[in-house]
């Protein structure tokens, strides 16, 4: 049986969308960040949330992403937009897994404290 999968896409704009991703995951996240997909383990967010964002995103100049950005806390910055999940242990060993209410609600008011700010 096919697994189905709950993201948030972060669009540059810091618009969001919750959705369901089908398998394979690498190809439909990879079309939410419009390209080769690379996982990214951002410092600033809780274990085990990744982002995936476009490998090619720098080479494409493609504008940065404010809130991958700062997720990430290192001197990169994060372009395009991009797809935040959770990465765990499967029974098939290490891969992508929906995100919980509770991710998204903090992901959420995070956001929400960004654009209040600017």
């Amino acid at each position: 049986m096919a697994r189905k999968l709950k993201g948030m896409v972060v669009k540059v704009d810091l618009t969001t969308e919750i959705k369901m991703y089908d398998e394979p995951f690498y190809k439909t996240i990879g079309e939410d960040v419009d390209g080769w997909i690379e996982i990214v383990r951002p410092r600033d967010l809780p274990e085990g949330l990744v982002m995936v964002v476009d490998e090619e995103g720098l080479i494409k100049n493609k504008p940065v992403n404010l809130l991958g950005s700062l997720f990430y806390g290192h001197y990169a910055p994060i372009v395009g937009d991009i797809v935040l999940i959770r990465e765990g242990m499967t029974n098939e060993g290490m891969d992508f897994m929906s995100l919980t209410d509770a991710q998204i609600n903090f992901i959420e008011n995070i956001l929400k404290s960004l654009k209040e700010d600017r």
